[in-house]
């Protein structure tokens, strides 16, 4: 393995290791979200599931991303 796809594969790992915070504080957040939605209306509710599901989306097709350019990064190394 070469210095340069070392480094590489070791970012592209820190990076799915952040995604993966990322998506547990999302996760965290929502069920905070899921305590108080009662006391919203429902276009609000709606409008914060939405986000919920965009970050939920967002986060996945990033770490495929990553897990993508780490398989590529091998094949080259």
């Amino acid at each position: 393995m070469s210095r340069s796809g070392g480094v590489l594969s070791e970012e592209l790992s820190r990076m799915k290791g952040f995604l993966s915070r990322i998506w547990l504080e999302a996760d965290y957040l929502n069920q905070h979200y899921q305590r108080y939605s009662g006391k919203l209306d429902g276009s609000t509710r709606a409008e914060i599931m939405n986000c919920f599901k965009t970050i939920d989306i967002t986060i996945e097709l990033a770490k495929a991303s990553v897990d993508l350019a780490l398989s590529q990064s091998k094949d080259v190394m």
